[in-house]
């Protein structure tokens, strides 16, 4: 070759490599000064250059042009050679077709690179299975707990029910009857709070009992509540925390109220760990046309982008082991289920602030709900369940209505009194050792068909929809029930 790229002589090899019949017809090709194959001219140019340079070029690689126009790869090599006094004569080599090779490797590089992609997809896969038995073994602890404490609950509040009752009719200290109604009022609060555990951990739109509330009653409930958790600890490390809110007349909003007063409660709790030095917490509410819009703002350390991103998903959080991160999720959640909007505007040091939206309630939803009437007539019903608290407590609630109460304490000793005495109704509870209250149900049906079966469970708050009622069951009721709500089912399935 010579000094300035043209090849001077060529071997029967090189010109097959380039698609020529002969040496001599690809000199003549490459005859030119300049003339060259190169898909990129700045090759030859580099070439040149470090052969220039360094005497000597191995292992250059290039994409070239053959004689029919098809591109392929390959490896130049050469030294340069010079005369007695020293001057560049021409270059000497050879020339490599690495097609192959280079195709090999693309098809490695490929397959590399889908491997890493399948390897990815494996491991988010794995995170997501991991993540979904997590989730499954929460859901059965929290079932489990859900039923244990609306079984206590159940009673808790039957029993403070039943004492509401003595003081409407019996002279009693009006203290005395304060502390009944504080008991079932925060029973009726617990019920709400298992009940949204149930809800969160089954990923539905069930809610507790939805209902015209006061937002601004709700906020300064969860600012009462919560304020001697942290005021005086605040004010002892000299960083007292300052409450301001500003909240203008509102219109009801449709939703559960211990569900906003947890959503409250759970964001002035967090704005009080996000302001260690102190700082100043800002609420503000007011009526835009059809909408309650509420601003509650912090100026704690404030979020970054990823963890804005990412605060509302359960079990994030930044927190450690000192959180669960679900209080954000939980927030997230009564929002959805309020048919409200939720925006997040926070900067580190900046603070954060939370915008919501929330739907006025419908008119109609303000009018209170008609009290049941009164069953027509004394019914002799058969209460079975193997906590004889519970029989107990519907024995004496229902006697309160006239009607005559039998009890049994399993599902077999129920069927013996079935099978020996006549009843109107059956209310049964559903998880029971031995025979079940679905078991229970199906035997009462095959012996008296047109007999209402009411079977009362723990497992949570259930629609009519679900899957597991049984079709000999007439009508399922989530434990803990209000005496009220216990009577309106006795009506529905006698009427």
């Amino acid at each position: 070759m010579a000094p300035d790229g043209r090849y001077l002589s060529a071997n029967p090899a090189l010109a097959r490599i380039y698609g020529f019949d002969s040496p001599a017809e690809l000199q003549e090709r490459l005859s030119a000064p300049g003339a060259h194959f190169y898909r990129l001219p700045q090759r030859q140019r580099d070439f040149l250059r470090l052969i220039a340079e360094d005497g000597v070029v191995s292992g250059f690689e290039s994409e070239v042009y053959r004689k029919d126009g098809s591109a392929i790869w390959i490896s130049e090599n050469a030294i340069s050679v010079r005369d007695g006094a020293g001057h560049l004569v021409s270059y000497e080599g050879f020339v490599i077709d690495i097609s192959d090779r280079r195709a090999a490797s693309e098809a490695l590089r490929r397959t590399r690179g889908d491997l890493e992609a399948s390897r990815k997809e494996l491991s988010a896969v794995q995170a997501q299975v991991t993540e979904s038995e997590r989730l499954r073994a929460l859901g059965a602890m929290v079932n489990g707990i859900a039923h244990d404490f609306n079984n206590s609950l159940w009673t808790i509040l039957g029993y403070g029910e039943l004492l509401q009752g003595f003081c409407r009719t019996k002279p009693v200290a009006p203290e005395f009857a304060e502390y009944v109604a504080a008991i079932v009022n925060t029973s009726l609060e617990a019920v709400e709070t298992i009940t949204r555990l149930s809800d969160f951990q089954r990923s539905t739109n069930l809610s507790g009992a939805r209902a015209p509330v006061s937002l601004n009653e709700i906020i300064e409930k969860a600012l009462a509540f919560t304020r001697p958790r942290w005021e005086a600890e605040a004010r002892g490390r000299g960083t007292p925390i300052e409450i301001v809110s500003s909240l203008g007349k509102l219109e009801p909003l449709l939703g559960s109220a211990a569900d906003f007063c947890e959503l409250f409660t759970q964001l002035i709790l967090n704005a009080v760990e996000a302001m260690r030095q102190g700082g100043t917490i800002t609420i503000q509410t007011h009526l835009a046309g059809e909408q309650i819009q509420v601003s509650f703002a912090d100026t704690g350390f404030g979020m970054t982008p990823e963890v804005r991103g990412r605060c509302l998903e359960p079990f994030f959080t930044t927190k450690g082991g000192r959180s669960s991160g679900m209080g954000l999720a939980m927030v997230h959640g009564t929002v959805e289920r309020s048919g409200g909007t939720l925006n997040i505007e926070s900067a580190p040091g900046r603070g954060a602030k939370f915008i919501f939206a929330f739907p006025v309630a419908p008119a109609c939803a303000t009018a209170e709900p008609d009290e049941p009437a009164d069953s027509d007539r004394p019914l002799r019903i058969l209460a079975v369940d193997d906590h004889p608290m519970q029989t107990e407590l519907i024995a004496l609630a229902l006697g309160e209505d006239r009607h005559v109460v039998a009890t049994a304490a399993n599902g077999h000793d129920a069927i013996e009194r079935f099978d020996s005495e006549a009843f109107d109704l059956v209310i049964t509870d559903k998880a029971m050792p031995g025979m079940s209250g679905d078991q229970l149900a199906a035997a009462i049906k095959a012996r008296e068909p047109a007999t209402p079966v009411i079977m009362l469970t723990g497992l949570g708050r259930i629609s009519d929809e679900e899957e597991d009622v049984s079709e000999f069951v007439d009508l399922l009721v989530a434990k803990p029930a209000s005496l009220k709500e216990l009577r309106a089912a006795i009506l529905k399935v006698m009427n």
